[in-house]
């Protein structure tokens, strides 16, 4: 932890708070995080002053978590120049997302949740029915497992030396191969009834 004087030169410098009026503000909030209500995650750690960075407004405490995900949403927002539309603000556009997340206009349009798209994909996965694995299953998995068995065999051919990363690939390429030569085992004894 740091010490007192370092603490009252850090709050004084970066937010124009002294020590008693940021413990105020703590014991205001019983030293939990003001949106997900916990305390600090990382053991001796403070919840970080949370400000506004459009006016420099203290806010409040927020623990290591929920204060960089309000800090992006707020950088984005005055990074996409939302900020210079006249009538719309901050608070506006978080009440909204917050709204649109809760409860989605297209659920209301459609009268369902998911759509077309999904359903698709989900039928093609599932054999449009038939229970039977198909080439799709297949097509998702197999470009994530080629990419780390062609890796370790393109080192091994040219004699390279491997890198940490190329080191990481080539304990997966044994894996990989295992799996890829399960599922195709998997897939023929699907499609031929015996799974």
């Amino acid at each position: 932890m740091e010490s007192i004087k370092a603490r009252a030169k850090r709050l004084a410098d970066n937010y124009n708070l002294t020590i008693e009026e940021s413990d105020r503000i703590d014991a205001h909030q019983k030293n939990v995080c003001w949106i997900c209500g916990r305390p600090e995650p990382v053991p001796n750690r403070r919840l970080a002053t949370d400000h506004s960075h459009l006016t420099g407004l203290i806010r409040g405490r927020l623990c290591s978590r929920c204060n960089p995900l309000l800090g992006k949403l707020e950088n984005a927002f005055i990074r996409l120049g939302l900020h210079k539309i006249p009538g719309v603000n901050f608070v506006k556009i978080v009440e909204k997302l917050a709204a649109y997340v809760k409860d989605p206009p297209a659920v209301a349009a459609l009268g369902r949740e998911g759509g077309a798209g999904e359903q698709a994909r989900r039928s093609e996965r599932q054999g449009a029915g038939s229970g039977q694995i198909t080439t799709a299953d297949w097509h998702d998995f197999l470009p994530r497992s080629r990419f780390c068995v062609d890796a370790a065999q393109s080192n091994r051919e040219s004699g390279r030396a491997a890198t940490g990363a190329t080191q990481l690939l080539g304990g997966f390429a044994a894996f990989w191969r295992r799996t890829i030569s399960a599922f195709n085992c998997r897939i023929m004894r699907a499609n031929s009834g015996l799974l």
